[in-house]
């Protein structure tokens, strides 16, 4: 039997239109500024929610310039709903972790966010 090269390739999931929006948030970390306490800051930065709204609506405002901007991205608060669940999944804690506050935990690293939302995707 020959071997066929194509047999070893690691098989891609395909991503729904949520998964394919937190892909892209985490692609968009990767090349710029992370950031907590807002949704964008002064230097560009911008937050887990921030990225995600980023994608959706090819811009992001400070909360205290747009309060509604979050309301207005369905896709971004689906993508957080599963990034909720992935975070409290093996959870034996009284209390419930949210997006917000875990990624403005002090300690927490841009990697980390990124690869929250890498692994979150595989939720549906």
């Amino acid at each position: 039997m020959l071997w066929d090269p194509s047999k070893d390739k690691p098989v891609e999931p395909v991503l729904d239109e949520i998964g394919q929006v937190m892909m892209l948030a985490a692609d968009y970390l990767e090349t710029h500024r992370w950031g907590q306490g807002d949704f964008v800051l002064a230097n560009g930065a911008v937050c887990l929610m921030g990225a995600l709204i980023k994608i959706e609506t090819g811009k992001v405002c400070s909360v205290e310039d747009d309060v509604d901007q979050e309301a207005n991205c369905p896709k971004a608060q689906v993508a957080l709903d599963r990034i909720t669940r992935y975070l409290n999944k093996d959870s034996k804690l009284m209390c419930f972790i949210f997006p917000f506050s875990w990624n403005d935990a002090i300690g927490r690293k841009k990697s980390e966010v990124i690869a929250v939302l890498r692994e979150a995707v595989k939720l549906k």
